[in-house]
C-alpha cells in the first residue's frame, strides 16, 4: 500500500487532543498519504479520493479477512464488511452497512466494494463465484438506468438502493435481493441547467448501429426533446465523450447476458426507450375552433402510438381530453395545452419508472435464494442519493434531503440517543455529550397531519389548488418554527429549511404537478388493452405502497406483439384534418350534447409523496431490525479533482456529520453493551469450566473482565458496557483458549489412540490363537467329511454302471424282438430318414457362402411345434386388439427370457434401436438394461450384460424390415433352418443365420412374403392353414449372444411381428396384384416366373441355377432311397409308406392332375409307376406317367 508513514493513527478516537484543527490535520495527512479510509471508534470515515488507488486488490482481500486485531492492520473498507460478517455469525444477528454522505462522496463505489469483500469472506451454497459475479453486474445495469449527471457529481445515484445480502445458518452466501427506493422520475422530462437524463439514453445513442437506429426511428440524439442541453450544446460535444458511451453500450449488453437477459429482451427495452424518446417530443398548439389543444408533429403521435400498440386516435384523445367521475359517471372534457402537456410527460415518467421497476424485479429473480433459505440472516448495504443542495433546488431535492435526515436521525439514535438512554436506564456513570437532534425537522417534515408532505398530498388533491396556494399553506403552517423553516417575502414559490447539513432554499413551482404525476383512468384503460403484452403487463401490475411494481418479471416477454423494425408511418389525414383534432372535435361534440358515460368505478392513485414517506417507513423498519454499521464519505472538493483538499468544504462535512461528536461518545462512551446472559453465553470459558453452570449476574461478568485484563468498561444492572476494542480482545481471549483447548484434547486423542492401540494388540494376538484353532478343527472336520464323500461317490459308480448294463441288455433283448416281430412304424420320409447331428455352428464366424449348400424340400424340418405354439399365442394376442392399434404403428416387439415375456413394445419410429441400456422406451431407443424379471437367473444376466450396443432396426419403404449389428456379442436369426416357413432374406439364409457387424442386412424380406402368398394362393389344398401359416411368416425371430434348439431355452431372445406384412395380408390391392402376377407369364419378374412355371418353392427361389441342379438330383436319389426301403416293408405298411412319400415329394397340383384325392387310392392302383430307376430314368418315366394320367406338363 502506498500509503504515509507520517499518518500512523488509525483511530481517530485514539488522539491524545481533541479539538477540530487536529482532527483535521490528521484526516488531511492520511489523505495526502492516500490513507482515505479512518476509524472513529466501530465508524469508519471515508473520503474520496477522486483516483485509482491499488488497495483493492486479491491479496488485499486475503489480509482483510478474519481479522483477529483490527488495529494490526490499517482502517480500510474491507475490515468493515469482514466485522460485519464475522458478527453475524457470531451472534446470529442481522447486520446492516449505513453509507452516508454528499452527493459525490464515493458512497456507490464504497458499497460495490463491500459486496465484492462480503461474497469474497463467506463463500456459499451457489457457485460463489457465479454469484458474486451476477451481485457485482447488476450495480453496472443499475446504474445506466438510475444514475445521471449532476453538478455534484458525474455518475450520482437518482434513486435508492437496499442491498441485502442472504446467508443460511452456516454462514454462507445463498442469495441477494435489491430494494429501490425514490427513483428520481422527474429527470426524464427535464434537468437542471448543467445535468443531464439518465445515461442509458446517451449509452444507447452511442452504441446502436445505424440500422437499429432506424429500426426504432430514431436519428441523433440532438433532435430529441429531452435530451436537449440547456446551453445549445451537442450532447456528444467531442469524439472522446461518443467513444466513452459507446464503451460504456457495449459493456452493458455482456452485461446484461450475464445477469440472464436475452436478446429479444434486451430489444424490448431499446424498444420502450425509443417510444418514451418519441412521446416526449409530442408538441401541442391551441386549437381555436375546439378551444383546446391539438397536436402539432402528428407523426411522433403515430410513431408513439405504433411502439404502444395503441390506436393513434385513442392515444390522442387521451392526451388533449380529461374526465371526471361525478358520482359514478364520467363527464368528458377538453384539456388547455399546458393540461396536455402534462399528461405526455406524466406518460413518459410512467413508463420509464416502471421499465426500471421491471429491470430490479428481473434482477432479483437472477440472485433470489431458494424459498427453503427464505428466513435467514442478511448483511444489508444502504447506498442513498446523497445531500444535495443546487442553485435551484425542487421537490427532488426535498425527497433526497429528507430521506438524508431520517438516515441521520437513525444515526444520532443509534450513536447518541439509544447509548445515553442506556447509560441513564443501567446505572452506569457516563459523560453527556450534546448533539446535533434533527428530530424537530423530520417531525415537522413527515409528521400527520399537518406535515409538509401531507399538505403536499392534500393540496394534490384539490383540483383548483396551485403552487402559490401550497406556498402560502406552508407559510401558514410553519413560519412559527423560525429555527426550522424560513419564509422569503421577496419570493412567493420559495422557502428555506434549516437541514441538520445547513440550510436549502426550495421552489415550490412544479410541487404538485410532480406530486400527482399519475395517469388518469382513460389514459391506463388506454394502455392497458395495448396490442404490445409488455405494454399491457406493466400498465395492468399493480403497484405498491412504496411505488414498486407488483408483477411477474417474466410476463412481459411472452407472447407479444412486436414493436420492432418499423418504418416511419405516413400522417393519417383525411380531408386534410389532423387525428387529434378530429379527436377534439368528437369530445366537443359529446360536451355540447351533455354525454356522459357511466362508469362504477373509481381512482384511488397514490401521489409520489405518499409513496416516498411510505418508503421511508419500510427502510427504517428494516434498518432497526439490524445490527449497523455506519460509513461517513466526505467529499475533499468540489471540483471532483484528486490530491485536492478543500479544509473549508471538509470542516462544513465533519461538523453536519456530527464527526466530532461521535469520537467524543466512541472515546468516553462505551459502543458495544451486552446483556448479561449473552455476556456469559459468549465468554464463560474464559473463567469458568465449560460444563460448569453460570448465572447471568454482574459479579460472574466481572470475573471473566478481571481474567481478560480488560479496564475502562461499566457493569450495569443488566447489560455489559464495554469499549469499541474491549470485544477484539475478548475475542482474542477465546482463540487462545480455544488454542489450548485443541492442544490438550489432541494429547488427550494420542494417549487415549494408543492406549486402545496397545489393547487391540491383545486383542488381536488372541483372537489369532483362536483362529488357529478354529482352523484346525474345520481341516479335521473337512478331511473326515471327504473321506465320507469319496466313499458315497465310489459307491453311487459302481451302482451306476451296474444299472446302465442292466439296461443296455435290456435294450437289445427289446431289438431283437422287435426284429423277430417285424414291427414298422410308418413316418414321413423327412423324419425316417436318418440324419447327421449338425456340427455347432463357431460363434462370431460368419459362415462361407461359398460352402453354404441348399436343402432339398424333402429333407426340410418342421419347426418345433412347440414354436408354432408361441407364434400363434403371440398372434392371437396381437390380433385380439389389432383394430385398436394406432395406424401409424409398424411393429410390435416381444422381449423374452427363456419362455416368459419380459416386456411387449409397440413402434412407431421408422429406425429404433434395441440395447442394454436403461431407457425402457424413449420411442426411438427400446433398452432391456431396466427390465426386471424375479425368476432371472444368472446365465441370462451375462447375456444382457453381452448385448451392449445391441441392434438397429428399420423399416423399408416397401414394408421389408432391415437389421443393423451393433453389439460385439453374437446375434442369430432364428428359423434360418426352416427357410421355406420364414421370410428371410437371402444374406441371412447363406450366412446361416448370424449378422455380420455394422452391416446393413435386409431381415424380412416383403417380396420373398409375397412370393409366399402367391405360392399359398396356388395351393388350394392348403386353403384351411394358408392364413394361419402366413399370419406366422410376419413374425421374425432373434435370438441374443446363444442359439438353442428351442426358443423357450434361448436365454434372451426377440419377436417381432411386421404390422406391414399383416397389412397385406388383409388388403385386397395386394392380393388382386399377386393374383395378376400368378396369371401373367410374362411378367418380367424372374422369382414370379419361376414360381409359377418351374414350382420352385419359394424360399429356395434365391438360388442359382446349378445348385437347383443338384438339389433336384438329390431328390431323385431321395425317391429311389424311398421305394428301397418300401420293398423291404410289409404289404400292411407299404400303402401309408407311398402316400407318405407321394404327399412330401410330389406337388398338389400333380396329386390333383393324376387324381390322387384324400385317400390316395389312385396311388394304390398305380404303384408299379413308384420303380426303383437312375436319376435321369425316373424322370422321363415320371413325364410318360403324367401324361397318361392327365397331360400334366412336369
Amino acid at each position: 500500500m502506498n500509503f504515509n508513514v507520517n499518518a500512523t493513527q488509525e483511530d481517530l478516537t485514539l488522539l491524545q487532543t481533541l479539538d477540530e484543527k487536529t482532527l483535521l490535520e490528521e484526516i488531511q495527512m492520511r489523505y495526502k498519504g492516500n490513507r482515505i479510509y479512518t476509524y472513529i471508534g466501530d465508524v469508519l470515515l471515508s473520503i474520496n479520493p477522486y483516483k485509482d488507488i491499488s488497495i483493492y486488490s486479491i491479496r488485499h482481500q486475503r489480509e482483510y479477512t478474519d481479522i483477529k486485531i483490527r488495529q494490526a492492520l490499517p482502517a480500510h473498507v474491507y475490515a468493515i464488511a469482514d466485522n460485519a460478517y464475522q458478527t453475524l455469525r457470531r451472534t446470529r444477528q442481522s447486520q446492516t452497512i449505513v453509507i452516508n454522505g454528499e452527493s459525490g462522496s464515493g458512497k456507490t463505489q464504497n458499497a460495490k466494494f463491500l459486496t465484492q469483500h462480503i461474497a469474497f469472506v463467506s463463500g456459499g451454497h451457489l457457485d460463489i463465484d457465479e454469484l458474486e459475479t451476477r451481485i457485482i453486474k447488476a450495480n453496472p445495469l443499475l446504474e445506466a438506468f438510475g444514475n445521471a449527471k449532476t453538478i455534484a457529481n458525474d455518475n450520482s445515484s437518482r434513486f435508492g438502493k437496499y442491498l441485502e445480502i442472504k446467508f443460511d445458518n452456516d454462514g454462507e452466501m445463498i442469495g441477494a435481493l435489491i430494494n429501490e427506493y425514490m427513483l428520481e422520475k422527474s429527470r426524464i422530462i427535464r434537468c437542471s441547467p448543467g445535468e443531464r437524463n439518465f445515461h442509458i439514453f446517451y449509452h444507447m445513442f452511442a452504441g446502436l448501429y445505424d440500422e437499429q437506429l432506424k429500426n426504432n426511428l430514431l436519428d441523433q440524439p440532438d433532435d430529441h426533446r429531452i435530451l436537449h442541453t440547456f446551453d445549445g450544446s451537442r450532447v456528444f460535444a467531442d469524439r472522446q465523450s461518443y467513444i466513452y458511451h459507446q464503451s460504456a453500450w457495449d459493456e452493458l449488453m455482456r452485461i446484461m447476458t450475464t445477469v440472464g437477459f436475452n436478446e429479444e429482451q434486451i430489444e424490448t427495452l431499446i424498444a420502450l426507450l425509443a417510444a418514451i424518446l418519441h412521446i416526449a417530443d409530442i408538441e401541442f398548439a391551441h386549437d381555436v375552433e375546439t378551444d383546446g389543444a391539438y397536436i402539432l408533429n402528428e407523426n411522433c403521435l403515430e410513431v408513439s402510438a405504433e411502439f404502444l400498440g395503441v390506436d393513434a386516435g385513442d392515444l390522442a384523445r387521451c392526451f388533449i381530453s380529461s374526465s371526471q367521475i361525478v358520482r359514478g359517471e364520467e363527464i368528458v372534457m377538453l384539456k388547455t395545452v399546458p393540461q396536455a402537456e402534462d399528461t405526455r410527460d406524466a406518460l413518459a415518467v410512467s413508463l420509464y419508472s416502471r421499465v426500471f421497476a421491471w429491470i430490479v424485479r428481473r434482477i432479483n429473480l437472477m440472485l433470489m435464494p431458494e424459498r427453503r433459505y427464505a428466513t435467514g440472516q442478511t448483511i444489508g448495504i444502504l447506498d442513498m442519493a446523497g445531500f444535495e443542495d443546487f442553485n435551484e433546488n425542487s421537490f427532488e431535492q426535498l425527497c433526497i434531503n429528507t430521506a438524508n435526515e431520517e438516515l441521520q436521525f437513525f444515526f444520532n439514535f443509534y450513536v447518541f440517543r439509544q447509548e445515553l438512554d442506556e447509560y441513564s436506564q443501567e446505572g452506569v456513570k457516563g459523560k453527556t455529550i450534546k448533539y446535533t437532534d434533527n428530530g424537530a425537522i423530520l417531525e415537522m417534515l413527515l409528521q400527520k397531519p399537518l406535515g409538509l408532505f401531507d399538505i403536499i398530498n392534500e393540496e394534490s388533491k384539490i383540483r383548483t389548488a396551485t403552487d402559490l396556494t401550497l406556498a402560502e399553506k406552508f407559510n401558514k403552517y410553519f413560519s412559527a418554527k423560525k429555527n426550522i423553516y424560513i419564509k422569503i417575502k421577496s419570493k412567493p414559490l420559495c422557502f428555506t429549511i434549516n437541514h441538520y447539513a445547513g440550510p436549502v432554499t426550495y421552489g415550490c413551482g412544479g410541487f404538485l404537478e410532480k406530486n400527482r404525476h399519475t395517469l388518469s383512468h382513460n389514459l391506463l384503460d388506454c394502455l392497458k388493452m395495448s396490442q404490445s403484452q409488455i405494454v399491457s403487463d406493466l400498465y395492468a401490475a399493480k403497484l405498491s405502497s412504496t411505488g414498486s411494481l407488483q408483477m411477474n418479471p417474466d410476463a412481459p416477454m411472452r407472447n407479444r406483439q412486436s414493436v420492432l423494425y418499423k418504418k416511419p408511418p405516413s400522417l393519417n389525414l383525411k380531408n386534410n384534418q389532423s387525428i387529434s383534432k378530429k379527436a377534439g372535435k368528437q369530445v366537443k361534440s359529446k360536451m355540447s350534447k351533455g354525454i356522459v358515460q357511466t362508469l362504477d368505478r373509481t381512482t384511488n392513485s397514490k401521489t409520489l409523496s405518499s409513496q416516498f414517506t411510505n418508503s421511508l417507513v419500510e427502510l427504517a423498519s428494516k434498518l432497526h431490525d439490524s445490527q449497523p454499521t455506519f460509513i461517513r464519505c466526505i467529499k475533499p472538493n468540489s471540483m471532483k479533482q484528486s490530491n485536492k483538499f478543500d479544509i473549508e468544504l471538509v470542516r462544513k462535512q465533519l461538523k453536519y456529520t456530527g464527526v466530532m461528536e461521535v469520537i467524543r461518545i466512541r472515546k468516553s462512551g462505551y459502543p458495544t453493551r451486552i446483556s448479561h446472559r449473552q455476556f456469559i453465553d459468549l465468554y464463560k470459558i474464559i473463567a469458568f469450566n465449560l460444563t460448569s453452570k453460570v448465572e447471568p449476574t454482574g459479579s460472574n461478568c466481572l470475573k471473566i473482565l478481571k481474567a481478560t485484563n480488560l479496564h475502562q468498561f461499566e457493569i450495569g444492572k443488566t447489560k455489559v458496557f464495554l469499549k469499541h476494542y474491549h470485544t477484539e480482545l475478548l475475542v482474542r481471549k477465546l482463540d487462545d483458549i480455544g488454542w489450548k483447548i485443541v492442544r490438550v484434547q489432541k494429547q488427550a486423542r494420542s494417549y487415549l489412540a494408543k492406549k486402545r492401540f496397545k489393547w487391540l494388540v491383545v486383542k488381536a494376538k488372541a483372537e489369532q490363537v483362536e483362529l488357529k484353532a478354529f482352523c484346525k478343527s474345520v481341516a479335521n472336520i473337512s478331511n473326515a467329511k471327504y473321506d465320507i464323500i469319496n466313499a458315497h461317490q465310489h459307491h453311487d459308480s459302481l451302482r451306476f454302471h451296474k444299472k446302465a448294463k442292466e439296461l443296455e441288455q435290456q435294450r437289445k433283448a427289446q431289438q431283437a424282438q422287435t426284429a423277430q416281430e417285424n414291427i414298422y412304424q410308418a413316418t414321413p420320409i423327412s423324419f425316417a430318414l436318418k440324419k447327421e447331428k449338425p456340427k455347432p455352428r463357431p460363434r462370431q464366424i460368419t459362415t462361407s457362402k461359398k460352402n453354404q449348400q441348399p436343402r432339398s424340400l424333402s429333407k426340410m424340418k418342421m419347426p418345433p411345434q412347440e414354436t408354432n405354439k408361441l407364434l400363434d399365442t403371440i398372434l392371437d394376442e396381437t390380433l385380439g386388439r389389432y383394430t385398436d392399434i394406432d395406424i401409424g404403428i409398424w411393429a410390435k416387439v416381444y422381449y423374452f427370457e427363456r419362455n416368459e415375456v419380459v416386456a411387449k413394445f409397440y413402434v412407431r419410429n421408422r429406425e429404433f434401436v434395441i440395447n442394454d441400456s436403461d431407457d425402457e422406451y424413449q420411442g426411438r431407443i427400446i433398452g432391456i438394461g431396466c427390465l426386471e424379471n424375479d425368476i432371472r437367473d444368472e446365465r441370462v444376466r451375462r447375456v444382457r450384460r453381452l448385448f451392449g450396443d445391441g441392434i438397429t432396426l428399420s423399416r423399408e419403404s416397401d414394408g421389408s424390415i432391415s437389421i443393423v449389428r451393433e453389439t460385439t456379442c453374437p446375434i442369430i436369426v432364428r428359423g434360418y433352418e426352416y427357410p421355406e416357413f420364414f421370410c428371410l432374406s437371402r444374406d441371412v439364409i447363406e450366412n446361416g443365420g448370424e449378422l455380420e457387424k455394422n452391416k446393413k442386412t435386409t431381415l424380412f424380406d416383403m417380396d420373398e412374403f409375397k412370393k409366399r402368398i402367391a405360392s399359398e394362393l396356388e395351393d388350394e389344398d392348403k386353403a384351411g392353414n394358408m392364413e394361419k401359416n402366413l399370419q406366422r411368416m410376419t413374425i421374425t425371430r432373434i435370438a441374443i449372444n446363444e442359439d438353442t434348439e428351442s426358443d423357450l431355452q434361448t436365454p434372451c431372445w426377440l419377436a417381432i411381428i411386421n404390422f406391414c406384412a399383416l397389412d397385406a395380408l388383409g388388403s385386397d390391392r395386394v392380393l388382386k396384384e399377386i393374383r395378376m402376377l400368378i396369371k401373367q407369364p410374362h411378367h418380367k419378374d424372374d422369382a414370379i416366373m419361376k414360381l409359377r412355371n418351374g414350382r420352385m418353392p419359394p424360399a429356395l427361389s434365391y438360388f442359382p441355377p446349378d445348385k437347383l441342379t443338384k438339389m433336384r438330383r438329390k431328390r431323385a436319389e431321395n425317391e429311389r432311397y424311398a421305394v428301397e426301403i418300401g420293398d423291404q416293408l410289409s404289404e400292411k405298411n407299404r400303402f401309408l409308406f407311398k402316400r407318405n412319400w407321394a404327399k412330401v415329394n410330389l406337388r398338389p397340383k400333380e396329386q390333383r392332375q393324376l387324381g390322387l384325392g384324400q385317400d390316395y387310392r389312385e396311388l394304390e392302383r398305380e404303384e408299379e409307376h413308384v420303380q426303383v430307376l437312375p436319376p435321369h430314368e425316373h424322370v422321363t418315366k415320371k413325364k410318360e406317367w403324367a401324361k397318361q394320367k392327365g397331360g400334366f406338363n412336369y
